[in-house]
């Protein structure tokens, strides 16, 4: 029965963020599995039940009654009703030992990892260099209030919602600027907001900020369904109008998606509208690198962090054997696969955006790396068409999936290939974990570290080294 109210000891932390906690003795559902939107561990909370889903009970939090830590220092005005930094009230060094456990529970029981042999190779979480306005990267969708106020911001968890956002603690104040502003000209403009069972032309703001030349700027998308002519129009004037009240913005760029879901990128590019000198690619810092990219590519979008990731990727390539073949599957624009071509005989990348492989062979000419070669395609099927080239060559694997991790056909290809290392880039232990299972078969874990890319948030970036058995 859902709506009514119980009181329960939050005693873990779900890998999505929500407290975990079981129904209480006197509950008709003693024992169960909660999961309580709001709640974190330590804490004795009273939740209302909303509804089962695959025998857990789903709740939303009504009242904190006691807590085993102090709160930290509020840093949002929106973190009550945004919900995208579910630990943002916690102290930064618990929030770590959460996702250090997140780690090692996905690992050790999704993954089939012994614990012990797990304790004995992981380290500490690298925690990020900075945890507020640490994102060079947000985005933004559209709707409206039941009193049919234009909204702007982040869509709530678990709901398609949008809350209003006008401060940030993870972006910086330019950043907000220009949403406040974007905000304000979409609204004056009558533009639709999108929704899958409805449809509409808005769809989503997306800012990535980088390096031109000397200074940082902003690159906006504007992602809308597809438009008619004075549609297009419409929104070319609200990205002149954004450009001339924010000089911070260095390119306006429209794309269109046809499709009736809610993925955040175009299908098509229709204009790009750039400050002098700027187009649609910019610069990105790594290591003590810059590695030009697509406003739209994937990078990391904590730079601090990353570059400690980078670290420990760089550290890991120390162990690449002389004149070694180094496969780089899902390369993006070539980092981190890059930071490690020096040390291998040749740098084979595969990536599924052509964008990407265009600026990765851009990326490898620039830093003088003549032994990088770059591949468009489904990386399982790629792999497939190399056998012959790649059979009886000493090879290391360096993988960074997206967050599902690995598809079958992929992973089985590159089981085949055998190469005697790989080293699995992941946003998600639990996807790496499930990939865990297929590697252990052949290879052995030596080496497993985790950085905090995402502060308040249970999100981390993991970095594991395998070995041939």
């Amino acid at each position: 029965m859902s709506g009514r109210h119980v009181i329960i000891p939050v005693c873990d932390l779900a890998a999505d963020g929500r407290g975990l906690g079981f129904m209480p003795a006197e509950d008709p559902e003693q024992g169960k599995i909660a999961l309580i939107q709001g709640a974190l561990p330590g804490q004795l909370v009273e939740c209302r039940v909303v509804n089962h889903k695959g025998g857990i009970i789903q709740c939303d939090l009504i009242y904190i009654h006691s807590s085993s830590w102090t709160p930290a220092a509020p840093l949002c005005p929106h973190s009550q009703e945004c919900g995208g930094c579910p630990l943002i009230s916690a102290p930064y060094d618990l929030q770590l030992q959460w996702k250090q456990k997140i780690a090692r529970d996905a690992i050790t029981r999704i993954g089939r990892i012994d614990r012990e042999e797990f304790d004995n190779l992981a380290t500490t979480i690298v925690p990020s260099p900075h945890i507020t306005a640490y994102r060079n990267k947000a985005v933004f969708a559209f709707g409206r209030s039941q009193s049919g106020e234009f909204l702007a911001g982040f869509r709530k968890p678990f709901s398609h919602e949008v809350c209003n956002i006008n401060e940030c603690a993870l972006l910086d104040a330019a950043a907000c600027q220009i949403l406040a502003i974007f905000r304000q000209l979409a609204s004056l403009a009558n533009l639709e907001p999108y929704a899958p069972h409805t449809g509409g032309f808005l769809r989503f703001l997306s800012l990535r900020k980088g390096v031109h030349g000397k200074d940082a700027r902003w690159w906006v998308i504007c992602v809308t369904s597809a438009g008619a002519r004075h549609e297009r129009d419409q929104v070319a004037r609200l990205g002149r109008q954004l450009m001339e009240r924010m000089p911070e913005v260095a390119c306006f760029i429209h794309e269109e998606r046809r499709k009736r879901d809610l993925q955040p990128f175009g299908e098509k590019r229709v204009f790009c509208l750039q400050a002098p000198g700027v187009d649609a690619t910019l610069e990105m810092e790594l290591a003590n690198r810059r590695f030009k990219i697509d406003a739209a590519s994937f990078f990391q979008i904590n730079n601090g962090a990353a570059t400690r990731l980078a670290d420990i990727i760089t550290r890991m390539g120390a162990n690449i054997p002389a004149k070694s073949v180094l496969l780089d599957l899902y390369c993006g624009a070539g980092a981190p696969g890059q930071l490690l071509a020096h040390a291998s005989s040749k740098l084979y990348g595969i990536e599924i955006d052509r964008r990407a492989v265009g600026l990765a062979k851009k990326n490898a000419l620039n830093a003088g790396l003549g032994n990088c070669a770059y591949f468009c395609g489904d990386a399982g099927k790629t792999l497939m068409t190399m056998q012959t080239r790649l059979q009886n060559k000493s090879m290391t694997l360096l993988v960074d999936p997206p967050r599902s991790g690995m598809d079958k056909a992929t992973l089985d290809a590159a089981m085949k290939l055998y190469p005697e290392n790989v080293i699995y880039v992941s946003c998600n232990p639990a996807t790496l974990a499930r990939d865990a299972i297929s590697l252990q078969k052949k290879y052995r874990l030596v080496e497993f570290h985790s950085v905090d890319m995402f502060p308040h948030t249970p999100h981390q970036e993991c970095c594991t080294w395998w070995t041939r058995l």
